[in-house]
């Protein structure tokens, strides 16, 4: 799986983008969840993704309204989108 500068894949898969810069105590970052289906459609696909919750605390998520509802699951130290 490979990207371009614009974090556009160009092959099939599912990727998670990181801050690119460093993230300090109690600051907010995001993480932004990407899929390429290649000309396929997408029926559903599951992430999860796994933390340490003791340096990290999830604070929520939104998703697109070109998509149906994101189904969301907060298990303590991993979240399975």
């Amino acid at each position: 799986m490979s990207c371009d500068s614009t974090s556009r894949m160009s092959t099939a898969g599912v990727f998670a983008a990181l801050p690119s810069s460093p993230v300090y105590p109690a600051e907010k970052f995001d993480v932004a969840l990407y899929a390429h289906t290649a000309g396929n459609s997408l029926e559903a696909y599951s992430v999860e993704l796994y933390y340490d919750s003791s340096l990290l605390e999830y604070v929520s998520h939104s998703g697109s309204d070109d998509f149906n509802q994101i189904v969301f699951e907060d298990l303590g130290d991993f979240l399975v989108l």
